[in-house]
């Protein structure tokens, strides 16, 4: 008869092996280990920002599919690209360059053992021009961007926000963005501008409106428009009366009538500002 001492031995030995059978074979017993078998090589540095620019290249860890596309996303802006996003889930991400025939992509997906996202092909090739409004560059990214400046600077202007703008990202951005931006950054946005704030004004039903048929009845006497009497004389030509100092449209002058004065067509001698011409004089040669 099998005692308790040898049945927990067997119950732990039978748990090991089932444990096994259901063991990623990328994964490690450390978190942060990657298996060799995975042919994943590791980068150089996982520092995204070298110098304070932003350095992607093959092989560089995330920590998931949103840091990725928010660094992306700066990445553009910073080189003075539009991303155009080809396909982005939870477990694979892909960018290109909006330009058309640009060779530019980036194609990121999730480590072996799905605790990083890494980027996987890396074609840094650009064949299109540099663009300066780049509409990755709204009013809600500018006020994350602007954060640091304007809390040490609450007054500043939006010319002011322009040069910062332009001097760290080298972009270009309009004074109606921008102010956007600021108010956003000071946080006086009010309420009724949120998404939050929209979806509760849709969230009730709205009714139709009822037909004609419909409408509730009233014993009231009907109401009739007041009836118009022309009054005397003759019509008016002009539709108002001009006030001082407002000019007054001239009828044109049909080009075709000859100016006494100048002998030139469009005009009349009344309003000619040219020289007169001196008539010849007729006498015995």
């Amino acid at each position: 008869m099998v005692n308790s001492i040898e049945m927990n031995a067997l119950q732990v030995q039978y748990a090991d092996k089932e444990s096994e059978g259901h063991r990623n074979p990328h994964t490690s017993r450390r978190d942060n280990f990657l298996d060799p078998n995975s042919n994943i090589p590791n980068p150089e540095t996982d520092e995204v920002y070298i110098n304070g620019k932003i350095v992607l290249r093959q092989f560089l860890r995330f920590s998931d599919h949103r840091q990725f596309a928010q660094v992306m996303r700066d990445y553009a802006v910073q080189e003075g690209f539009e991303l155009q996003k080809v396909k982005q889930e939870r477990i694979r991400v892909t960018f290109v360059c909006r330009a058309d025939a640009c060779p530019w992509r980036i194609h990121a997906s999730l480590s072996p053992n799905e605790r990083l996202f890494i980027i996987k092909t890396f074609n840094n090739t650009h064949t299109c021009q540099c663009v300066r409004t780049n509409r990755a560059a709204n009013s809600g990214w500018i006020a994350k961007k602007m954060v640091g400046p304007i809390s040490r600077h609450p007054n500043m202007s939006l010319k002011g926000m322009r040069e910062e703008l332009k001097d760290t990202w080298g972009i270009e951005v309009n004074n109606k963005r921008l102010w956007r931006a600021r108010a956003i950054a000071r946080g006086e946005v009010e309420d009724y501008f949120t998404t939050e704030s929209w979806k509760k004004t849709y969230y009730h039903v709205i009714h139709p409106i009822p037909d004609e048929t419909m409408w509730p009845q009233f014993q009231d006497e009907l109401l009739v428009p007041p009836q118009v009497k022309r009054p005397p004389g003759r019509p008016k030509k002009h539709p108002r009366r001009k006030v001082t100092g407002e000019e007054r449209s001239l009828k044109p002058i049909s080009s075709t009538k000859k100016c006494k004065n100048c002998h030139q067509f469009g005009h009349i001698a009344k309003s000619c500002k040219e020289e007169p011409i001196q008539k010849k004089i007729k006498g015995n040669h």
